[in-house]
Formats: structure tokens, sequence, C-alpha cells
């Protein structure tokens, strides 16, 4: 069929098309060539994913991309770049999810960084208190930003470095964490959360007096539903300030105290 569909063609045609398919992939090589020439005219840095977190700035980005200033980029010729060495300097910052690191047409280095966003931060009475991303990864606090995120405070603090998700206990503080910063109204108002030592939680909010008794890191969802009805539906006709203590503790109940 294709023998047929070329007999129709006329010979100078075929030949027509055939020098200017050459003369395409010729110029596309000399761009390339003439690309790979340019110099590093500017580095450029892009910073997303921050919603008001500012754990990492550009300076920091730049100082990683030239390896602390012993690699400086500007003025080499792009074909000397290792993108990907480049990609890995930058991955060394604990608050770098993801960076990519491409080249423009107009010789600039382009850096563009997906921030780790903090959910909540770990008080740490035996040293440092430390951060816990999104993912569940342990970050460092920084003197730069403090995150305005939950305070948690774990009685014989079991996490030092990894990730939460490493342990039983871990992946369960870490979804109570998640749930609540993916939930509006409940990010706004838990302020503070206690874990004791039979790893119970104990929070306090930001709309009324009282301690929320959660109880144990199970049954998340259900438990902050019937928290809902207590604060949509109880408190506003009893009185904010009538009870000290909200207790989710008891299955199927919510006891006001």
């Amino acid at each position: 069929m294709l023998k047929n569909i070329f007999d129709r063609i006329p010979v100078r045609q075929l030949i027509a098309s055939g020098i200017l398919v050459l003369v395409f992939f010729i110029a596309i090589g000399f761009s390339g060539k003439k690309q790979a020439k340019k110099h590093v005219n500017e580095v450029v840095v892009k910073i997303v994913n921050q919603e008001n977190n500012y754990f990492i700035d550009d300076l920091e980005i730049m100082d990683l991309v030239n390896a602390e200033n012993t690699d400086f980029l500007l003025g080499l010729r792009l074909e000397q770049l290792n993108l990907k060495e480049l990609e890995k300097r930058v991955r060394k910052h604990p608050f770098v999810k993801e960076v990519q690191v491409f080249k423009d047409l107009k010789g600039n280095l382009l850096v563009e960084v997906i921030q780790t966003r903090a959910i909540a931060r770990i008080y740490n009475s035996k040293g440092k208190d430390f951060y816990i991303g999104e993912e569940g990864h342990i970050l460092p606090v920084t003197a730069k930003y403090t995150a305005r995120v939950p305070l948690v405070e774990v009685k014989n603090n079991p996490f030092k470095d990894g990730n939460l998700l490493d342990t039983e206990k871990g992946e369960k503080l870490f979804n109570l964490l998640t749930f609540i910063d993916g939930n509006k109204f409940w990010n706004a108002q838990i302020a503070h959360l206690f874990i004791d030592r039979d790893f119970e939680a104990t929070m306090l909010t930001q709309v009324s007096k009282q301690k929320v008794e959660f109880g144990a890191l199970e049954n998340i969802e259900k438990k902050f539903r019937k928290l809902d009805v207590c604060y949509k539906k109880l408190l506003p006709v009893k009185g904010w300030n009538a009870y000290d203590t909200v207790s989710l503790k008891f299955n199927g109940q919510i006891v006001l105290k």
C-alpha cells in the first residue's frame, strides 16, 4: 500500500521533501551545539509549595547549587553542567521535597524547588525540638523561621530521626496529625497536643477553654465526628465555658465534665 502511495508522488517532490527534512535536522543539531557553547548567564531559583512557610530561601538554594561557594556556575558553558549533580546538591537540604534543574534558550539555569511542608512541631524536653513533614519525615527546627503548626508534647518521646512511619506509634501519631492538617476547622483550632505514657492524646483548642480527651490514637475520623457534634450542637446551647473537659475516650459517647 505504501509503495502505491509513493508511486503517485512525483520524484521531484520526494527529493524536495527529503532535502527539507535533512535541513531541519541539521538546523536542530547546529542549534544544539550553539546552545551548548553558551555560558550560564543567570541562575534563577523558584520555590513552590511554601504556603507561608519559609524554611528555605533563594540564597540557600544558590549556596547549594554552587557547592557552598566552591564551584561557581556563572560564566561556565552550559555543556559543562551536570544537571543531575546539581539536583543532588540541592536535595541535601532537609526541607527540599523535589528539585528540577534545567536550561533555557537564553543561557539561564533554572532551579525549581518544591519545599517540604511542616504539619506539626514536636516538643522535646530532652533535646532539640523538631518538625514533622507532610510525608512523616523528622525535620530540624531552624532559627530563621517558625511555622504556625500544632505543638505536640510526647511523654518519653521515642522519636529521634528518620520518619514517623518507621514505627507503629509514629504511624498512629502521623495519621492523627495528617487528619488535623487536612481539616480546615480543626487545623485552625487545635493548638497543642499532649501524648501521655499510654500514648493517649489530650488536646487544647483555641475556640474554648476545654481540654479534649481524645484517648487512644484510633478511630480518628469517628472521634472527630463526635467532636464536631459537641462543638456545633452541644456547647453553643450549654455555653462554651460550661464544662472543663470534653472526653471522647469512651466508645460511642461524648462525656462533658
